[in-house]
């Protein structure tokens, strides 16, 4: 008989457990598509791989990559940088003026479409900065040889959000 009672007993306080509601929150991802194209997060690679893929790259190339927002044009939100996986960043201009909000959270992870490519500075261009910098007449002449550096153009990106579930 107390085992009939004991198993009763122990039914209903599962039965009464399952049912109940909790008031945890839980997060939930939500991805913000901002630009004329609608990124496709499967398609990422990592922001070190796309950058260690296009160095070797003398041709603008397109991409698919993930990273972490470093940082958003405060005036606009007409660009954002992006953590490059070695420690560094580097500036993403946007397409068709599109912008995203300027108080995106930094820290977020960030997909992102568009083309990779190089942009030279040349010897011209170069002496003429470091003679606006006050550098000496021997510095100057010393600038023989153009400079190239990175530089991305999006049509797309998704912020990766967390919020809170009501």
């Amino acid at each position: 008989m107390i085992k009939k009672i004991f198993a009763l007993a122990f039914s209903a306080v599962l039965l009464v457990a399952c049912g109940a509601k909790t008031e945890i929150e839980t997060p939930v991802e939500v991805l913000e598509n901002y630009g004329p194209f609608d990124v496709k997060v499967e398609e990422a690679i990592t922001a070190k791989e796309m950058v260690a893929m296009f160095k070797n790259s003398d041709e603008s190339q397109t991409y698919t990559f993930k990273g972490e927002l470093t940082g958003v044009c405060a005036k606009a939100g007409c660009w954002i940088s992006v953590a490059d996986g070695t420690g560094g960043d580097f500036m993403i201009r946007f397409d068709d003026y599109f912008t995203i909000p300027t108080d995106t959270e930094l820290g977020q992870e960030a997909y992102v479409h568009g083309t990779a490519y190089w942009i030279e500075e040349t010897v011209e261009e170069l002496k003429e900065q470091a003679e606006m910098e006050g550098k000496s007449q021997e510095e100057i002449d010393a600038i023989n040889k153009s400079t190239f550096y990175f530089s991305f153009q999006a049509n797309g990106i998704k912020i990766k959000k967390v919020e809170e579930e009501d």
